[in-house]
């Protein structure tokens, strides 16, 4: 409901109501030609915005494909402005790995690649290589006018597998998981029932990362060794 100064949100899932002051929606709106895609969204990326903070980054970012001689000038450059990550230990590259999930006929990256305003995607994220009976993370990266939004959670590997493939469901994760956020494990089962979503690529990477000594809200991170397949993913 919008009125001069404020829009109320009703979230049925949880039974809430939240307000807003109306600039909130000010940009979102100006999109006009993108309002029928976002119609069905946009209440929730402002609900998600302001109220959703917990277990979430929010950021800009940029990709760029370096040599070696180009990857060597910058680490010179940076280091006097710039910390390396403590999981680069000893100054060693740290593994990442993920399983990306999408509906049987790709439906999610073919939008990707459109290149949307709005764009998400789930995956398991994992440092190092996992046993299943690690904790990873199951996140929700999404994507609005640049900014990227990411909000994660807890789960063992085996459990993620196992709530994902749909052989126990949401409740039971909530029920035997100390370390769930349980309201985006709510966010996580509707996006997974909407999408029924398959494990679709597995892909992983050794990273560097540096960060801003001041404050650390500027990061850089260097990738290499990046193995993808989409068979056997696990």
């Amino acid at each position: 409901y919008i009125n001069s100064q404020n829009i109320t949100y009703y979230e049925p899932q949880y039974d809430e109501t939240y307000s807003f002051g109306i600039g909130a929606f000010q940009k979102l709106l100006s999109y006009e030609k993108e309002i029928l895609i976002l119609d069905i969204r946009i209440c929730y990326l402002i609900y998600e915005h302001c109220v959703c903070n917990r277990d979430r980054a929010e950021y800009l970012y940029c990709k760029n494909l370096l040599n070696q001689e180009q990857y060597e000038t910058m680490l010179d450059k940076i280091s006097t402005y710039m910390v390396m990550d403590t999981y680069n230990k000893q100054g060693q590259f740290y593994k990442i790995s993920n399983i990306y999930y999408d509906t049987v006929n790709n439906d999610i990256i073919r939008t990707c690649i459109d290149k949307p305003v709005y764009k998400e995607k789930l995956r398991i994220r994992s440092y190092g290589v996992p046993s299943v009976e690690d904790y990873v993370f199951v996140e929700i990266k999404k994507k609005y006018d640049g900014i990227v939004y990411k909000r994660r959670t807890q789960m063992q590997l085996k459990d993620a597998y196992r709530y994902l493939s749909g052989t126990v469901s949401a409740s039971y994760i909530a029920q035997n998981n100390s370390k769930i956020n349980n309201q985006l494990l709510g966010e996580i089962d509707y996006y997974k029932n909407f999408y029924k979503i398959v494990p679709k690529v597995y892909l992983s990477y050794d990273r560097l990362a540096y960060f801003e000594k001041k404050d650390g809200d500027f990061r850089i991170t260097f990738d290499t060794n990046i193995v993808t397949r989409r068979e056997d993913i696990r």
